[in-house]
């Protein structure tokens, strides 16, 4: 048990009951995944035509939108953009596939503001996160199943009174706990990988506010 409570903590948890709920979603997520393919499978086998498998992907994407819009909190928008527009230093960091929604941002703020790192690796992230002071602010990428150098990363800066925005699919995902800002988007796909369209709307949402906080 003190091992179990001891795993709990260190993946950022409050206690066991919230590392059991964070691992019956991932469960559930699973199975989700399993019937999305066992699904997909069956519909191969009708042989659909290809315009009719593409307006299926596009409805799925438009679906992850719609969802992700409906639980969407402007202010929480507006304070994330002010706090990636005034903090000294930014790193924005994403691994394996989530990498693609912390260049999406990490990219494009750069040519909005200066001093913005985009990590999706942890070779040199350690030592940029262990540099960073309480005026810099960290935005972290990680869907299920969540990499832990990013949860680690998210709980050091934390550590160290830096503001953290953390991307994710799931209420149950260590980051919630962890970041200061936190945004949960749809992530459900025809296939094994997640769809991140919702999650780069967010992103765009968000460098839209920024450009135009910086421009008044």
């Amino acid at each position: 048990q003190a091992t179990i409570l001891r795993t709990a903590d260190q993946l950022g948890f409050d206690g066991f009951p919230a590392l059991q709920e964070a691992l019956q979603g991932v469960i559930n997520e699973r199975v989700s995944i399993l019937s999305q393919l066992d699904l997909a499978a069956t519909e191969e086998k009708k042989q659909g035509s290809a315009t009719d498998e593409i307006a299926k992907v596009l409805n799925l994407h438009e679906a992850n939108l719609q969802k992700t819009f409906r639980q969407l909190d402007a202010e929480k928008i507006k304070r994330v953009a002010s706090i990636l527009l005034e903090a000294d230093r930014v790193a924005v960091v994403g691994m394996r596939s989530s990498s693609a929604v912390a260049h999406c941002l990490g990219f494009n703020l750069s040519f909005i503001r200066g001093n913005v790192q985009v990590f999706n690796s942890d070779y040199m992230l350690l030592e940029y996160i262990a540099s960073m002071s309480p005026a810099d602010a960290l935005v972290v990428s990680s869907f299920s199943r969540y990499t832990m150098a990013a949860i680690e990363v998210a709980r050091t800066a934390k550590q160290k009174q830096c503001k953290v925005v953390a991307i994710t699919d799931n209420m149950t995902s260590p980051l919630i706990a962890i970041a200061d800002e936190s945004f949960v988007v749809s992530t459900t796909s025809r296939h094994i990988n997640h769809s991140f369209v919702a999650a780069i709307a967010v992103v765009d949402a968000i460098l839209t506010l920024i450009t135009r906080a910086g421009q008044q």
